[in-house]
Parts: structure tokens; sequence; C-alpha cells
């Protein structure tokens, strides 16, 4: 006699994305890079610009002044300092005088900021393209602060009793009119995003 073992069908399950992976698409230098390797592949000649022009050496004041900075000591070491390798980099950054802290926030705040709120660093990377980011990082990190103590820049303002909201004076001015509207316009923000991944749950469940 033969048994025939009766399964239960298994009913699959649907799932919905969160709303604001609606607005997550494909890395620009991605898409870039596949058109570039259409066009050569057509037989089109291309020349690269998209980290300067490498077929032609620096102007010979730009190699002397390397030459003269590298001759010096104290340019041959870490800066001391670490944290949270944005934070640490931003610290930099401005340390340096690259930029401001109002110009770096900004620059977080509208391209990697916008990103890795919706899906994280990782997965962000892979929407654009582990080749691209790997190739970028063949030459940008030998340019990023990778120092192992407090930043200096902080340390400062720490001394100067500058501690952030709390004291009313930071990097940025707190007090004020301004101050109450930046704290109270993030707070809403962020209750906002949290009742949309609640509701994002619940739907998900129903």
């Amino acid at each position: 006699m033969r048994t025939i073992e009766k399964r239960q069908e298994m009913k699959p399950i649907e799932m919905k994305l969160a709303r604001r992976l609606g607005g997550v698409g494909e890395y620009y230098f991605s898409k870039k890079l596949r058109e570039i390797d259409r066009m050569r592949a057509s037989g089109r000649q291309i020349i690269n610009l998209g980290i300067g022009s490498p077929d032609r050496p620096p102007h010979p004041d730009v190699i002397g002044t390397l030459a003269a900075e590298a001759a010096k000591p104290g340019n041959h070491g870490y800066q001391p300092y670490k944290g949270a390798a944005v934070l640490r980099e931003a610290f930099y950054i401005v340390q340096q005088g690259i930029a401001d802290a109002a110009t770096v926030d900004d620059v977080m705040k509208y391209s990697l900021g916008r990103r890795w709120n919706l899906v994280g660093p990782l997965a962000s990377i892979d929407l654009g393209g582990l080749d691209v980011f790997y190739n970028i990082s063949t030459y940008l990190f030998d340019d990023m602060d990778n120092g192992t103590g407090p930043s200096p820049l902080l340390a400062e303002k720490v001394r100067e009793g500058n501690l952030g909201a709390k004291t009313g004076q930071g990097f940025f001015s707190w007090q004020g009119e301004d101050g109450k509207r930046i704290i109270e316009s993030r707070n809403k923000a962020l209750l906002r995003a949290l009742k949309d991944d609640a509701a994002d749950a619940a739907a998900a469940q129903a």
C-alpha cells in the first residue's frame, strides 16, 4: 500500500516596499560608465576627463610646491584624531579650510545623507555598482583623513566651552529664533519619518 503525504500548499507572501524607495534610482556614474563603454564598443574615441587631464603634466609651479611640501618632515604623518569616519572627514575638511561647516553639512544633506537615509551605505553602493566604488577608492582614499586621535578642531571648541546646542554655540549658533526653528524642523521631520515607517510596517502585515 502506498502512503501519499498531503502537504499544505504554501501561498506566496506579498511584501510592500517602503514608499521612500520610490525615489531611489541607479547611481548616475554607473549609467554613464555603461554609456561610455557602448560608445567605445561602437568605435568612437572617448577622452576621460573625470579626474582631470591625465595626459598632461601639472604646471611647474604645482610640481615645485608639491616637492617643497614633501621635503618637510612634519607632512609625513597622520592627523592625531579619529572617530566615526564621516565625522572625522568633516572635521578635517573644516580644519584644513577646504570648506566651512555649513557647506560640509549641505553636501551631506543633499547627497550621501539622502541616499543613506533610504537604504544605508552598503545598499547604496550596491545600487551604484561595486565596480564604480572600487575604482573611486583606488584614488580617493589616499586624500582622506585617517588619523588616530581626537580632532584638534573638536578639542578646541570643547576647551572654549562651545558644546553645541546645549551652550548655544558649536560649529553653528543655536541662539535665538533661528536656532529654535532648525531644531523644531529637525524634530518634525524625524517624527514624520517614524510615522511613515510605522505605516509601511502596518501595511506590510495587512
